[in-house]
């Protein structure tokens, strides 16, 4: 049974992409790339840029398993523009979610190597805005298997 990224986490990452568009926004998957790449950017003085992009291809992977429409992105260098163009062939509404559950499952994924703590801290420095409180950084939700 795989695990997936509470909801709390999953609306903690929707708020990333809200702040990171300055307000409310029509389309999360259309912030993914640039909210993807600053935290890119902020990770790699952490992580190092080949830490962010195994975390960001085993975030995509879970993704993908969640929603299964999504097959040909990749994770890499091409994974970033690949985010706004995924959106193409399927219903916005997934684009946004499977953008949702990316970005939750990089969060889940750093908290776990790096701590909770040190993940929110990261967060809250690139978008001050988000509320942390009562958020379980950790916390995952079992995938029901049908």
């Amino acid at each position: 049974m795989a695990k997936r990224p509470s909801a709390s986490v999953r609306r903690l990452a929707s708020d990333c992409f809200v702040q990171e568009a300055g307000g409310a926004v029509a389309s999360v998957a259309s912030t993914a790339e640039a909210t993807l790449r600053r935290l890119r950017e902020r990770l790699t003085r952490v992580i190092g840029g080949l830490g962010f992009e195994a975390l960001l291809r085993r975030s995509i992977a879970l993704a993908k398993s969640e929603y299964p429409h999504i097959r040909e992105l990749r994770a890499g260098e091409e994974a970033f523009s690949l985010m706004a163009s995924f959106q193409l062939g399927v219903e916005p509404s997934e684009a946004d979610g499977f953008a949702v559950a990316v970005l939750a499952n990089i969060v889940v994924l750093l908290a776990t190597f790096i701590g909770a703590t040190l993940t929110a801290r990261l967060l809250q420095e690139l978008w001050p805005e988000l509320d942390m409180r009562n958020i379980d950084l950790l916390a995952s939700d079992e995938e029901s298997s049908s």
